[in-house]
């Protein structure tokens, strides 16, 4: 594309969308180094997950954002069997996404349940606290409600952490101390363990993984794309075999931030909005960010009759090694792998004598062979 024939182009343009947030994401940026910097030494492979949706701001001290929603379930479970095959992880991940291992624990359960144990509030307060919101993103937010929700959340996360915590530093013995154990963090009225189980399992596999994964949160669309380029250039510096899976939703439009109104926009009337598309990315990581790593796009569609015509192009125009295109009603059923030797759909298993085999671990096992094979 025209866009990326220099790199001055592309580094003026992500300049131009992305430039405030060097400060803001310092601190991410330097886990990100200390990670790469002493991971490297143990494994010789890394996989960057991005996932989850963006949001763009309408105005520059934010209050209503246009989203491009993901659950970001794929990106987590995908991020689950890279670790399972031996690689560290880098989770980029949007604030309200899943995150993996986390999105089986059953946190209100958990709560309710610790709480109940507690002898008084303030006592629950020391195993639950909400910890002071950091803001969001690179922009100025003042949406109390959202902060209220992300409080929450973070809660939850940092309690289930601590709980994988223990569960790592007094392992089970046998058998029956694992029941014993699952009881205790579990409401007492739920009666076939089912769901106790997968507490644990989650438990267990956040404590066992937790030394190969760094998880990088964002918000908005700028702040993604600051860190999408820096998790780009230390993989493709720090390790022999990098995959950077890029399965995050990332929207197609935002407002620049010199066309941004400085606060609210005024209720009461109607409302129009120019949006610009943005920049195109993806060639750039390719080309200039990470050209040693195995990229993989993703493309979506509803229609599935252009989807192989648009992921042919989208391989062909970024230079990626992979595009998984995948129609929106079967997502989760099938995709299909476009590569410069063809077009190859990957079924989930679906027959009466076992259960689904999830799509993310034949997508991870298929792209870690492939890797293999590249190397």
């Amino acid at each position: 594309m025209s866009f990326f024939q220099s790199t001055a182009t592309y580094d003026f343009l992500w300049q131009s969308v992305c430039g405030s947030c060097e400060e803001p994401c310092r601190e991410k940026v330097s886990k990100l180094a200390s990670f790469c910097e002493s991971i490297c030494k143990l494994k010789k492979s890394c996989a960057l997950v991005t996932s989850g949706g963006t949001r763009v701001p309408l105005e520059k001290n934010a209050v209503r954002f246009v989203e491009n929603f993901s659950t970001g379930m794929r990106g987590s479970k995908s991020a689950e069997y890279f670790l399972e095959s031996g690689f560290a992880v880098v989770f980029l991940y949007s604030r309200k996404s899943a995150r993996p291992w986390l999105w089986r624990f059953d946190f209100d359960r958990y709560c309710d349940t610790v709480t109940a144990k507690s002898k008084s509030d303030s006592a629950a307060n020391e195993i639950c606290p909400v910890p002071e919101s950091t803001g969001n993103g690179c922009h100025n937010s003042v949406d109390e409600s959202s902060n209220s929700a992300n409080n929450s959340a973070e809660s939850a996360v940092a309690l289930a952490e601590s709980a994988a915590e223990e569960v790592q530093s007094h392992p089970k013995q046998n058998n029956e101390d694992q029941k014993t154990n699952a009881t205790n963090i579990s409401n007492p009225s739920q009666g076939n363990g089912t769901d106790i189980d997968w507490d644990m399992f989650a438990l267990e596999k956040l404590a066992e993984h937790k030394a190969n994964t760094l998880y990088l949160e964002y918000d908005d669309l700028d702040e993604y794309l600051f860190l999408l380029r820096r998790c780009c250039e230390y993989l493709n510096g720090s390790f022999e075999t990098s995959v950077l899976y890029l399965a995050a939703a990332v929207s197609d439009f935002y407002i620049p931030f010199r066309h941004m109104p400085e606060d609210k926009i005024e209720s009461g009337g109607s409302l129009n909005l120019h949006l610009e598309p943005v920049p195109k990315f993806l060639g750039a990581v390719k080309a200039a960010w990470a050209p040693k790593a195995f990229v993989v796009g993703f493309k979506l569609e509803t229609n599935v009759h252009v989807l192989r015509n648009k992921a042919e192009q989208s391989l062909r125009r970024y230079k990626l090694d992979l595009v998984i295109a995948n129609e929106l009603a079967t997502r989760y059923e099938c995709v299909h792998f476009c590569t410069t030797n063809g077009f190859v759909t990957l079924s989930a298993r679906k027959d009466l004598t076992q259960s689904d085999e999830p799509i993310e671990r034949l997508i991870v096992a298929k792209i870690t062979e492939m890797v293999k094979g590249a190397v």
